[in-house]
């Protein structure tokens, strides 16, 4: 496969390609890498702004991990449970509550005293 990475690379913000230089690059081809590198060559970032954007990254790249890691933690019995709850009444009360009430009508409109055969009520 022929990508052209230069023209993908060019297209990224310079934080975006200092990630993908520096804490991402792992998850790239080595053709994807040089592109970044070299369009960060081309934009010949400043130092002080290059290490102002290194160090947000790193900011960001901390709570990314830190929000990873919560949502990958086990979560108690009791918050478990309470999910598990409120799933059995999400999907199974509310329908079986709409099939009880139907159930109740059709049988109410089929043996229901709706005094259709002309006898008067009694008091």
């Amino acid at each position: 496969m022929n990508t052209d990475f230069t023209k993908f690379m060019a297209k990224r913000e310079d934080e975006e390609l200092i990630r993908i230089v520096t804490f991402d690059k792992n998850d790239y081809q080595p053709a994807a890498l040089t592109a970044a590198q070299e369009e960060l060559k081309k934009r010949n970032i400043d130092p002080k702004r290059h290490e102002q954007l290194t160090k947000r990254l790193k900011k960001k790249i901390a709570k990314e991990i830190a929000e990873k890691e919560e949502n990958e933690r086990p979560k108690s019995i009791w918050k478990r449970l309470g999910n598990f709850v409120f799933h059995i009444i999400d999907y199974l009360f509310w329908p079986v509550l709409l099939l009880v009430g139907l159930l109740i009508f059709l049988l109410q409109k089929l043996w229901g005293d709706d005094n259709t055969d002309g006898d008067e009520i009694e008091d």
